[in-house]
């Protein structure tokens, strides 16, 4: 925040949001501004009972009531403003408009011309980063500036040491997306419900290797925004309201395994490990922001006009196996239940006794959880909830037609094996659990 020639105080959309206002005692330190130098400065509006100037560089908000432009520049200001009825954060990096209807759009324009060039720091450093989902991640690049309301998956750069550029990476992402970005501290998402300041904004980028008591919460919060189409805003002294929901979270953190809690299939999440910086690759980061900030330019006429933007596979842009990466596996496996892991042994077990009785190879084994000894002792609930989180697990009705007439010698025989009995109980009208081979071999 600061006060520009006008003597007020400049907020920018965000701050704008949290209902921060000028008093009379302001008017005192106003210096002289005439009415036609403010409307070569500023749009003019009126939002909500309030006057707003918006700077026609920056598109910053400044926030008045109308005493008080009524005092400095004189009661044509309030007489000529441009009324509307609230606020709206469309998002269009390609075809901006300031506002949308009868609402004054609270996005901003990037501020950076596109032009034709290279751009070698950035390649190097998203190379770096992102190794061989370089690719991927020059198309989830793309598909924000190209068309920022796309749900995009949660990036989460991950590494235990030091010197790996992740945090100098994430405010690179912040410096592209200008003043539709905002960089938030875990404890501001955990800990206060006001959150009209980043909400509405196209990208966030929350660094928890500054500091992370709050990590857990604040990516549980923030990893519920990926998928919804809506957001809920609410700001001090403001009303709660609704709020396209335009987010693209990118998270910092030191905490490897353990920063979230990873389930099979589960494409909201995009996280890499980045490696430490190679001898020779050092660089200060005043060096790096003043590199990759003059090539912006030169990269976004290459998202913008050369790159060839490929078809969206999912909700999410890329199909869930695309999202793998060596971390992602270990997170899964870091977040595993003992049931998923017990399973995880018996199931291959089921398809070699299922294929070796089938002399086939047979596509999935089912059985009820009273079946297998060790199931009986877990309710029914915790059973289900585990085995659909994971993912891997289905419902098939009253009987698994795969056990049906000649097929229940081979479900006999590996529930044999699994007990060690030769007595079981019959279970024709329970309810079964379906497992894919493809999922568990």
């Amino acid at each position: 925040m600061s006060k520009d020639e006008t003597g007020l105080e400049d907020f920018s959309a965000e701050e704008m949001q949290l209902d921060k206002i000028l008093t009379d005692q302001d008017i005192n330190s106003m210096t002289s501004f005439s009415e036609a130098k403010m409307r070569e400065k500023y749009d003019v509006m009126y939002v909500g009972g309030y006057i707003y100037l918006r700077d026609k560089e920056t598109f910053n908000l400044i926030k008045t009531t109308r005493e008080i432009a009524k005092a400095k520049f004189g009661s044509n200001t309030v007489k000529s403003a441009n009324f509307y009825q609230g606020f709206s954060n469309t998002a269009d990096n390609l075809n901006y408009k300031s506002t949308c209807g009868d609402f004054v759009n609270t996005n901003v324009p990037i501020l950076y011309d596109p032009v034709k060039g290279k751009w070698p720091m950035i390649e190097s450093a998203l190379r770096h980063t992102f190794g061989d989902k370089f690719d991927l991640i020059i198309e989830l690049i793309c598909c924000k500036i190209r068309d920022p309301r796309k749900s995009l998956p949660m990036i989460i750069l991950a590494s235990k040491e030091n010197n790996t550029g992740k945090t100098s990476i994430g405010n690179f992402m912040c410096k592209i997306m200008g003043g539709n970005a905002k960089k938030v501290r875990p404890v501001d998402i955990c800990n206060s419900r006001f959150n009209s300041m980043w909400v509405d904004k196209q990208l966030v980028f929350t660094d928890e290797t500054a500091e992370g008591p709050d990590k857990y919460k604040a990516l549980n919060t923030l990893k519920e925004l990926v998928t919804g189409d809506e957001a809920t805003s609410e700001g001090k002294g403001s009303n709660i309201s609704s709020v396209h929901n335009n987010l693209w979270i990118w998270f910092a953190t030191n905490d490897e395994l353990g920063s979230a809690v990873m389930e099979y299939n589960d494409s909201r999440i995009f996280p890499v490990k980045v490696p430490v910086m190679k001898v020779g690759q050092e660089i200060s980061k005043e060096e790096f922001d003043k590199r990759t900030e003059s090539e912006i330019p030169a990269f976004l006429h290459y998202l913008i006009n050369e790159y060839k933007l490929p078809k969206s596979r999912s909700r999410l842009r890329a199909k869930p196996s695309e999202y793998m990466t060596d971390l992602k596996k270990s997170m899964i496996d870091f977040s595993k239940s003992d049931l998923i892991s017990w399973l995880e042994n018996i199931i291959p077990d089921l398809f070699e006794v299922a294929d070796r009785h089938k002399k086939n190879e047979v596509d999935f084994v089912s059985f009820n959880a009273f079946d297998l000894e060790p199931l009986r002792k877990i309710k029914d609930g915790y059973l289900k909830s585990e085995l659909f989180k994971d993912g891997r697990a289905e419902m098939c009705g009253r009987n698994a037609p795969e056990w049906k007439g000649a097929d229940r010698p081979t479900y006999t025989c590996y529930i044999k094996m699994i007990k060690g009995t030769s007595t079981i109980p019959y279970t024709r009208g329970a309810v079964h659990y379906r497992f894919k081979r493809k999922d568990w071999l």
